[in-house]
């Protein structure tokens, strides 16, 4: 079986690792090829366009600026396919790039899976219509998902589970592990900690670092004993960022640590967190945060006039009114940014309302034994990633038709 596959980005080429790390099991001597990055080489993918060097970019600025690179790189892979004629394409996240080569697919009769559904519920829901046209069967990621595209006119679409939901173990921090790893990061038992994400771009971390600590500061007047923990991608250097820290006088009271950012989230008692998939780990692990995203003034008001919903956090899109969110800038500023966290670290009623919410949106992700049907073998105990694995090895192209009709 010759399987290609097309990831664009970090989170896109890990899980779609995942998936073909389950498809060898099933299917070992399948061939597969196609673009990603060092995950997906890592389990023996033949990348023949690298991601991380041809394709990754974040941003509308960033996507204007790469077009040319996105171009070529679309260029290369519908040849691939062309030349190597592969059973059936592997399709991950990356939604415009994604469906321009599921169109470029249907044209020279290869099957199409495509794995994380575009957010039609909340941008451009014309998008169906080329899932109806060119794409043989979608995995979606959250529960309301099919229903979404069965009302605008695709039947292809199943709930397979969240990635998340295949390693929730993952997200808990028992009291034993917490106190090493708050030993660890410098935090004394009588010491709080402020998880400050500010993203996992050089250009994100330059815009909200400083911001952040500043609303740092603002806490620790009234709490002195809050200390900051920011994680450190392997994206950016270390030592930018803490020479950043420095220049902001803030080495003494944070500390940096480096490629663990679900540890900063169990070790920590509140987080400000940019908007992205941080929100939903730190929704998981139980960690009361804020969400920020400073949104540039053409970002904001092409989210007003495309966008169906008014949230920016994916956990208040699943559960509307968990997490505040600070977005324009007027409510960006130290100052409220500080008072909203020093809610989450001393009321306590405030953070058990919070996470409440947390463990809603932790069902709300897992599919249970009363759920629709989420695979094309009924059975809702599987991994995400083996119900994928699933469709691609597959040769049925109505694995989202309802099983009842």
């Amino acid at each position: 079986m010759k399987i290609a596959i097309s990831a664009g980005d970090p989170s896109g080429d890990e899980h779609g690792a995942r998936i073909i790390s389950t498809v060898r099991m099933l299917c070992p001597e399948a061939t597969i090829f196609g673009m990603g990055g060092s995950a997906l080489r890592s389990v023996g993918v033949e990348t023949l366009i690298d991601s991380e060097v041809d394709a990754s970019v974040m941003g509308f600025l960033d996507v204007i600026k790469s077009l040319g690179t996105l171009r070529r790189a679309l260029k290369r892979m519908t040849s691939l396919l062309r030349e190597r004629a592969p059973d059936v394409l592997l399709l991950v996240d990356y939604q415009d790039f994604n469906l321009l080569l599921a169109k470029q697919a249907k044209r020279l009769g290869i099957r199409t899976v495509f794995f994380i559904a575009p957010t039609v519920w909340a941008w451009r829901p014309g998008r169906a219509k080329s899932f109806q046209k060119y794409v043989d069967a979608l995995a979606c990621i959250f529960p309301f998902e099919p229903e979404v595209f069965k009302s605008l006119g695709y039947d292809n679409a199943l709930f397979v589970g969240h990635p998340f939901s295949d390693g929730l173990t993952q997200f808990t921090f028992p009291p034993e592990k917490r106190a090493l790893l708050r030993r660890e990061f410098g935090i004394g038992d009588d010491e709080l900690a402020l998880a400050l994400f500010p993203g996992s771009r050089n250009q994100e971390v330059k815009a909200l670092l400083p911001l952040l600590v500043a609303a740092l500061k603002k806490v620790r007047q009234e709490l002195p004993s809050v200390k900051g923990l920011v994680p450190v991608p392997s994206s950016i250097p270390q030592d930018e960022v803490l020479s950043s820290i420095k220049e902001l006088d803030a080495e003494d009271f944070i500390k940096l640590v480096s490629q663990r950012s679900l540890d900063v989230l169990g070790a920590s008692d509140a987080g400000l967190i940019k908007s992205g998939t941080s929100n939903l780990q730190a929704a998981l692990t139980g960690l009361p945060f804020v969400m920020i995203y400073k949104a540039g003034w053409l970002f904001r008001n092409i989210i007003r006039l495309c966008a169906n919903v008014k949230n920016y956090s994916i956990v208040n899109i699943i559960r509307p009114g968990t997490v505040r969110e600070f977005v324009t800038e007027d409510s960006l500023t130290p100052e409220a940014l500080a008072q909203e966290a020093l809610m989450l670290l001393k009321n306590e009623s405030y953070r058990r309302e919070q996470l409440s919410a947390f463990q809603e949106i932790r069902d709300f992700l897992t599919p249970s034994t009363n759920s629709p049907r989420t695979s094309p073998t009924d059975a809702p105990q599987q991994l995400v990633s083996h119900r994928v694995a699933e469709m691609i090895i597959s040769n049925d192209k109505n694995l989202g038709a309802d099983s009842s009709e």
